[in-house]
């Protein structure tokens, strides 16, 4: 295990003021911390980006030797070179008071028409601590890939999604091009295909 030399107890939060609380809540916090010195650091603000948790699942068909992902629209990405459109795992936003493990099972439902039961936690990791406190919780679900519908989403959350069924090696041959862009999706397939030379 490795240890670390600080908690959340080593962190002294002076003020925290809610600049936006609608799709995103956006707070500014004057703050100081330990270093690693013993001293204290100065006082300074930072913005941070309170989201929640998430979920993300990796779905491999076994028996068919394919991997299903996502294709839609993602605001951030507008400046990429190739396309605002990204090719990712699934993902759901946990509400609060929400099993992590039934909001899995529910976002693989409505975005790609395939059932899943007893997802496998992998990892649980932080998208970009800097500046954000969404914590992801990737999971692994073996499926039925012949379940998968071509399109998907909820209309009233603004959802347009494109399912892809890929043969496992064409999504492992594109795994070190830079055709992927989103980390969940990275970490995910480089996660299955150790898990698969591992077997």
């Amino acid at each position: 295990m490795i240890k670390y030399q600080y908690d959340k107890s080593d962190v002294d939060i002076q003020k925290e003021e809610l600049l936006s609380d609608n799709y995103l809540q956006v707070a500014r916090h004057v703050l100081r911390h330990k270093k690693f010195n013993g001293d204290w650091s100065q006082t300074f603000e930072r913005e941070v980006v309170h989201r929640g948790s998430a979920v993300s699942v990796i779905l491999y068909d076994p028996a068919l030797d394919t991997i299903v992902l996502v294709e839609q629209f993602r605001l951030g990405a507008l400046s990429d070179e190739r396309s605002p459109w990204l090719m990712e795992l699934g993902a759901g936003v946990i509400d609060a008071g929400e099993d992590e493990v039934e909001v899995a099972v529910r976002e693989t439902k409505e975005e790609t028409g395939i059932t899943i039961t007893a997802p496998k936690e992998v990892y649980r990791y932080y998208t970009s601590p800097g500046i954000c406190s969404e914590q992801v919780i990737l999971y692994y679900a073996e499926c039925d890939s012949q379940e998968a519908v071509k399109t998907a989403g909820l209309e009233y959350e603004n959802e347009d999604i494109k399912v892809h069924v890929l043969p496992r090696e064409d999504v492992f041959q594109h795994l070190h091009t830079g055709q992927f862009k989103n980390v969940n999706t990275i970490a995910g397939l480089q996660w299955l295909q150790f898990h698969l030379q591992e077997k």
